[in-house]
C-alpha cells in the first residue's frame, strides 16, 4: 500500500503535468485539510486546494461512505452520532451545524477561498449549510431580500455594466417561513373566499390594513412576508382602486429620484446614498382584462410592460427579444452619486456637511441641454463604454489569477515598504482661496458675500461662504450663479496675484513650488541648524507694527508657526500647512484644519497607513473625476479598497497607473524636492469669445505663434515639434502635432504649421463648433550655440511665465515618463489627471521602484549610485537609468554653478528660501553650514535667519 508521502509525490507529478486545482475527499476535522495544505505547499505544490466537504444526513449513508472511502471517523463524532442515529432529522441538523463549524473554521484560516460539497443529490444540506455560513440567500421572500441595497448583489438591475447586471438565476432558493398556524392564516385570509369580490376585497384590505370583513387585518400574503412598505402611500389610493377593480397588485414602488437612502421613507440604507427607482406594477389579473390593458399602455411609450400566464401561451412584451422590461431600481451605493461629472465635488476645504443632493439638483438645472451638460454627458458616456470593457475584461479572471496577482503585489510592496524614508521632514504650504483671499483684502465689501474669482465660462476659486452654497473651483460660472443667486464673480488679476505670492515667497532656484498658492520644503536640515538659532531669531511682532512679540520653538510643528505668522504679517493672508515625511502626505495634511490651521502626521508607518486608507480616493492629487469614476465602478470608494483590490488592479491597469495606486495605498512619497530646470516646451493659449469665421481664426493661430516664437528667440532656442490646442463651445478639446524637418526658430515655418494644423481641423470638419480657446506650443527644444549658458533659459528665475490660463497657472507637481504618458494617452487621453505621478528626474529617470511581473522576481536589485533608487531588471535597464541619473546631476551642478557665478551678492541676502537643495553633495552641505555667515545663509534657513541688526 502506498504511504502519504508516496501519494504526496504522485500528486504532486499530476500538478506538474497541468492539473490547476486539487478537490480533497471528504474529512470530519480542519486540522486534517490544513496539514494537507501544508504539506503539499511544502513540496512545491502551488495550485489551489479545495476541501471536499461531506454533510451527514444519515447513519446508514456515513457508514457507507466511510467504508468506501476507508476513513476513521473521530470517537468524538460517533459518540455525539450514537444517541440520535435513528432520528433522521435530528442527525440531518447535527450534520448541518458540524459542517457549517467545519467550513467556518477553513475559511477563518485563510488558507482556502472555495469550498465543494458532496451531495449525493440531497441538496437540502447543502443550501442550510450556505444560509447559515451566509453563502446564500437568506430565507425570506425575493421583496425582503431585495429591500436593503447592502444585501442586494450591487448593481443588478441599473447599473449595466457592472459585474452583476442581470436577471436572478437562483429564484429556487427563495421560499418564507411565516410562523403562523395553519388557523391564522385562514383567519387572515379569510375562511370563505366564495367569489372574486372576496379576493379583490382581501388584497384591498392589505394595501389599506384595515380589517377583512369580520376576522383580522391582513398582514402577510404567500409571497410578501411583512407589512406593506411605507412609500406605497405615495401611490396607496391608486393601488385600492386597481385591486378593487380586479388588478390585484403583488408588488409596486412609485418613482423616486435621487432621494438620499437615508430616508425614513424611502430610504434602504444607513449610509449616505443616493436611492433612484422607476415605477413598477406586479399585478394578477384575468386574461380577459389584457385587450384593455394593452389599449391604455400604448398610449404611453415610456411605459414597458410584459403580459404572461402559467402555461405560457400568453407572453407579450412591448420590448424586442428577451430585453430587460423594467431597471427595477439603480446601484444605491455612493459610486451612483459620484459617477457623472457634473455633481458636486465636495472633498474641497469648506464644502463639509452639504446637502448634495439638493445641490446635484440644482445643477442639473443649471446646465441640462446647455453645450457644457451635453459634452459632459459626451464624456460620461465615453467613459461608461470603457468602464463596461474594463469589467468585462475582470469577469474574465479566475479567483487564482486574482490571488496570484494578490500575492504579486504583496511582494512588490514589501519590496516598496524598504525603500520608505521616515527620517524627513517636509512641509506643504497653501495659502487658503489665495485668489479671492488677495481680493476680499483688496476690497473688503467682499469679506462678507460669498464671491468667487474667474468669469461665466470657468472658476479660479472661490471663498469659504460661496463654497457652502457647492461653489467651487473648475465650475462654471453660469452653474454657480445658480447654486448661489447672491454670488459676486471678480475677474482674475495675475499680476496682482504673482506679486503677493512673491511677498510670500521670494524664491531662488532651490524652491519646490506648483502654483501661485501653494509650496513644499524640507525642513531636515533647518531643524539641525535651528538647534543654534537663539531667542531674538525666533521671535517676531505678534501683529503688523505691534510692539507685542511672539517667540517659535524648534519642533517642525514651531517652523511651521512661525512660517504661517511671517507669511501672514507681510500679505495679510492667511496659510495651511501640512507636515509629514514625505510631499504627498504633507498635501494631504494641509488639508485637515482648513482654513488657517497646520496639521503634523507622526513619522510611523502604522499611523501614515491608518491615515492614508481612511482618505476618500477624491483627496488624491492625480485622482480626478475621471479616475475616480473607474475606480469607483471597481466599488473603490478609499484608499483601503485600492489595496483591497490590488490583485484585480494588477490585472487591469497600466503599469504606470498600478505603481501610482500602490504608493498611494502605502502611504509613499517623494522626498525630493525636484525643479524643473529644464522646460520642454514654449507656448501662449488665450480664451475668447465663440469664434467662427475661419480668417479670424487663422489670424489669431498667427499671432500665438508669433508670441511663442519671440520668446524662443529670447532664450536662443529652437524647436522640432509645433502643437495646436483648440477648445470648442461645446468643450470640446482637440489637439493636434506635428514634427518638423529640422529644428528652427523661424516665425514663418512655426506660424505656418500651426495654420496648417487649424486648417486640416476647419476642413476636415465644416460642422465644427465655434471655438473659445487656442493655443500654439511648440516643444523638443535645443539650443541655438552652444557657447550661450543654457542657465539662460532654464534657471527658474529667469523663466518668464508663458501662460494666463488659470488651467496652466496650477501645473501639477508630478511628471511620467513620456514612454508610458503616451502608452496611456491612446486609451484615456481624457484623463490627464491620473498621469500625476511621482516626480522624474531630469530627462525622464525614473525615480519609483521598477515595477516586473511574477517572471522577473529572480531579478537582482540594485540600488542607483546616483539617486539611491531601488532597481529592479537586467543589466541593460539598470545601465540606462545610471546614464540618466548621471547626466541629469552633471547639468543640475552646471545650473548651481552658473547661479553661483552670475548672481550678484545682494540678490542672495533677499530671497527667502523654501527648501533646501537636493543637488547639493551632503559633504559640501555640512561645510556650507558650518562656515555660513549670516549674510551668506543658503535654502530654506535663510527664510529664518535673522542678523543682529534686524
Amino acid at each position: 500500500m502506498a504511504s502519504y508521502e508516496e501519494d504526496l509525490r504522485y500528486l504532486k507529478e499530476k500538478v506538474d503535468y497541468g492539473a490547476d486545482f486539487i478537490i480533497t475527499r471528504l474529512f470530519f476535522q480542519p486540522a486534517t485539510f490544513i496539514k494537507f495544505e501544508s504539506d503539499c505547499r511544502s513540496i512545491g505544490i502551488q495550485c489551489r486546494i479545495i476541501p471536499g466537504i461531506f454533510p451527514i444526513q444519515a447513519y446508514a449513508s456515513l457508514k457507507n461512505i466511510v467504508r468506501l472511502a476507508k476513513l476513521d471517523v473521530p470517537e468524538e463524532l460517533l459518540a455525539c452520532i450514537e444517541p440520535i442515529k435513528y432520528n433522521g432529522e435530528a442527525i440531518r441538523n447535527f450534520g448541518v451545524q458540524k459542517c457549517v463549524d467545519l467550513c467556518r473554521t477553513l475559511l477563518d484560516s485563510g488558507k482556502i477561498h472555495g469550498l465543494h460539497f458532496y451531495t449525493l443529490n440531497r441538496e437540502y444540506a447543502t443550501i442550510e449549510i450556505l444560509r447559515k455560513l451566509d453563502r446564500c440567500v437568506r430565507p425570506k421572500s425575493y421583496f425582503h431580500r431585495t429591500s436593503n441595497c447592502e444585501e442586494f448583489p450591487n448593481g443588478r438591475w441599473g447599473l449595466s455594466f457592472a459585474p452583476s447586471f442581470g436577471a436572478l438565476t437562483d429564484y429556487h432558493l427563495f421560499y418564507i417561513k411565516i410562523d403562523a398556524t395553519r388557523d391564522a392564516l385562514l383567519d387572515e385570509w379569510g375562511h370563505e373566499l366564495a367569489d372574486k369580490q372576496d379576493v379583490r376585497r382581501m388584497f384591498a384590505c392589505y394595501i389599506a390594513d384595515e380589517k377583512n370583513g369580520r376576522v383580522k387585518i391582513v398582514h402577510h400574503f404567500p409571497w410578501k412576508d411583512e407589512a406593506i412598505s411605507p412609500e406605497t402611500n405615495f401611490i396607496h389610493d391608486h393601488l385600492i382602486k386597481y385591486n378593487r377593480k380586479g388588478i390585484l397588485t403583488i408588488s409596486s414602488q412609485p418613482a423616486v429620484n435621487g432621494k438620499s437612502s437615508t430616508d425614513s421613507i424611502f430610504g434602504r440604507s444607513i449610509k449616505k446614498w443616493l436611492c433612484l427607482s422607476k415605477s413598477l406594477f406586479r399585478i394578477f389579473t384575468s386574461e380577459k382584462k389584457i385587450p384593455a390593458l394593452r389599449a391604455v399602455l400604448k398610449t404611453f411609450p415610456g411605459v414597458n410592460y410584459h403580459f404572461v400566464n402559467k402555461s405560457g401561451e400568453v407572453n407579450e412584451t412591448s420590448t424586442e427579444g428577451e430585453q430587460p422590461i423594467a431597471l427595477i431600481w439603480g446601484v444605491f451605493a455612493e459610486n451612483m452619486s459620484r459617477t457623472t461629472f457634473l455633481n458636486v465635488d465636495d472633498t474641497k476645504a469648506g464644502m463639509e456637511d452639504l446637502d448634495k443632493e439638493k445641490i446635484n439638483k440644482l445643477i442639473q438645472d443649471a446646465s441640462k441641454n446647455s453645450k457644457f451638460f451635453k459634452q459632459q454627458q459626451r464624456r460620461e458616456e465615453d467613459n461608461r463604454r470603457r468602464i463596461e470593457v474594463k469589467l468585462s475584461k475582470i469577469k474574465s479572471f479566475t479567483p487564482f489569477q486574482i490571488e496570484q496577482a494578490e500575492k504579486s503585489v504583496d511582494r512588490y510592496l514589501a519590496q516598496l515598504d524598504k525603500t520608505r524614508d521616515l527620517s524627513r521632514t517636509f512641509c506643504h504650504i497653501d495659502m487658503d482661496a489665495f485668489y479671492a483671499a488677495v481680493e476680499m483684502r483688496d476690497n473688503p465689501a467682499l469679506q462678507h458675500v460669498p464671491m468667487a474669482v474667474g468669469g461665466e465660462s470657468m472658476l479660479s476659486t472661490s471663498n469659504y461662504l460661496a463654497r457652502q452654497f457647492g461653489v467651487r473651483a473648475a465650475m462654471p460660472g453660469f452653474i454657480a450663479r445658480h447654486l448661489c443667486p447672491n454670488l459676486v464673480i471678480v475677474r482674475c488679476d495675475f499680476e496682482k496675484y504673482r506679486a503677493d505670492s512673491v511677498k510670500v515667497i521670494e524664491y531662488d532656484e532651490n524652491y519646490g513650488s506648483c502654483g501661485l498658492d501653494e509650496a513644499f520644503a524640507d525642513l531636515t536640515n533647518h531643524l539641525q541648524i535651528r538647534t543654534n538659532f537663539s531667542e531674538q531669531q525666533r521671535t517676531f511682532p505678534k501683529e503688523e507694527n505691534s510692539t507685542e512679540t511672539i517667540t517659535f520653538g524648534m519642533t517642525a510643528e514651531e517652523v511651521v508657526q512661525e512660517m504661517r505668522h511671517r507669511i501672514h504679517l507681510a500679505t495679510r493672508l492667511t496659510a495651511s500647512a501640512g507636515i509629514a515625511c514625505n510631499m504627498r502626505l504633507a498635501k494631504l495634511c494641509s488639508d485637515i484644519n482648513k482654513p488657517n490651521g497646520q496639521y503634523q502626521l507622526e513619522s510611523n508607518v502604522e499611523v501614515i497607513l491608518n491615515f492614508i486608507r481612511n482618505m476618500p480616493i477624491r483627496k488624491i492629487k492625480g485622482i480626478g473625476k475621471v479616475t475616480a469614476l473607474h475606480l469607483e465602478s471597481l466599488e473603490i470608494q478609499t484608499v483601503n479598497d485600492i489595496y483591497l483590490k490590488r490583485g484585480i488592479l494588477k490585472l487591469i491597469e497600466y503599469p504606470t497607473t498600478f505603481d501610482f495606486l500602490m504608493r498611494v495605498s502605502n502611504g509613499c512619497g517623494s522626498t525630493t524636492i525636484e525643479h524643473d530646470d529644464l522646460q520642454k516646451s514654449v507656448g501662449h493659449e488665450t480664451t475668447f469669445n465663440s469664434v467662427r469665421d475661419s480668417s479670424q481664426l487663422i489670424s489669431l493661430c498667427r499671432d500665438l505663434a508669433k508670441k511663442t516664437v519671440d520668446e524662443l528667440i529670447s532664450h536662443c532656442l529652437l524647436c522640432k515639434r509645433v502643437t495646436l490646442k483648440i477648445k470648442t463651445v461645446n468643450f470640446e478639446n482637440l489637439t493636434r502635432s506635428k514634427t518638423l524637418s529640422s529644428y528652427t526658430d523661424s516665425l514663418n515655418v512655426i506660424a505656418d504649421k500651426a495654420v496648417a494644423l487649424l486648417k486640416h481641423e476647419l476642413d476636415q470638419d465644416i460642422e465644427l463648433p465655434a471655438l473659445r480657446l487656442m493655443g500654439v506650443r511648440v516643444a523638443d527644444l535645443k539650443m541655438k550655440s552652444s557657447d550661450l549658458p543654457i542657465l539662460q533659459f532654464f534657471s527658474k528665475k529667469s523663466t518668464t511665465t508663458i501662460n494666463e490660463n488659470v488651467h496652466d497657472v496650477i501645473e501639477d507637481i508630478d511628471n511620467v515618463d513620456e514612454d508610458e504618458e503616451e502608452e496611456r494617452e491612446k486609451d484615456e487621453n481624457e484623463n490627464e489627471e491620473f498621469l500625476s505621478m511621482e516626480n522624474s528626474h531630469l530627462g525622464g529617470c525614473d525615480s519609483k521602484l521598477t515595477h516586473q511581473d511574477d517572471e522577473d522576481s529572480n531579478s537582482s536589485t540594485t540600488a542607483c549610485p546616483v539617486c539611491q533608487k531601488l532597481l529592479l531588471g537586467d543589466n541593460e535597464k539598470i545601465n540606462k537609468h545610471i546614464d540618466l541619473c548621471l547626466n541629469g546631476e552633471m547639468v543640475r551642478t552646471t545650473i548651481k554653478e552658473e547661479n553661483r557665478r552670475t548672481s550678484p551678492q545682494t540678490k542672495m541676502n533677499k530671497r527667502i528660501q523654501l527648501t533646501q537643495s537636493k543637488s547639493t553633495p551632503p559633504k559640501k552641505r555640512q561645510k556650507r553650514k558650518s562656515d555660513a555667515t549670516p549674510q551668506r545663509a543658503h535654502g530654506i534657513d535663510n527664510y529664518f535667519f535673522k542678523t543682529e541688526s534686524k
